[in-house]
């Protein structure tokens, strides 16, 4: 039976500023144009609310229990959550026009208490989008992942972002997470 360590870094704020048009952040299916010469890149500021916060890391720790499930009883996943206590201030550009929060915005994060061996995975959640005005930064799907390499310390990573109740609530508890 094999262990799985995981850790879940949990950022409650966001606060950026992207490299695409004034008034084009906004949702998700929005595309962003190229600054033009003297243009500010637009801010994005959101900090996730308590019960945003609930509804991911109560589907977090449901992760465990359904892989246990599914593989009847031959994956076993250890966690700990974390919880940085500044804000996600750098994302990556993922394709012309999303955003994501890569292991390079999370670096010091990462070295700090994710080094090389530790985990198996690493799993980051971000406030993406503002749900009661209903802008968002970008992004090419509710979560993102990558493989184990040298830049996530040897460990699988993905990013999932905040999300109604429903999104979380519609599926098996935890799913997201292993999907991913």
């Amino acid at each position: 039976m094999k262990i799985w360590r995981t850790a879940l870094l949990v950022y409650r704020e966001l606060h950026v500023h992207l490299a695409v048009g004034r008034g084009l952040v906004g949702r998700d299916s929005v595309e962003p144009r190229r600054l033009r010469s003297g243009e500010a890149p637009t801010h994005f500021h959101h900090v996730a609310t308590e019960p945003e916060l609930a509804d991911a890391i109560d589907s977090f720790r449901g992760f465990p229990q359904l892989a246990r499930e599914l593989t009847k009883g031959a994956a076993v996943i250890e966690y700990e959550i974390v919880r940085p206590d500044h804000a996600l201030t750098s994302l990556t550009r993922e394709s012309s026009s999303r955003f994501w929060p890569s292991p390079d915005d999370i670096r010091s994060d990462l070295d700090e208490l994710a080094p090389p061996g530790k985990y198996d995975s690493i799993f980051v959640f971000w406030p993406q989008q503002n749900l009661k005005n209903g802008t968002a930064v970008p992004c090419d799907a509710w979560g993102l992942a990558i493989g184990a390499s040298e830049s996530t310390h040897g460990a699988t990573y993905a990013a999932i972002a905040n999300a109604p109740s429903s999104a979380w609530t519609n599926e098996a508890r935890g799913e997201v997470w292993l999907h991913e």
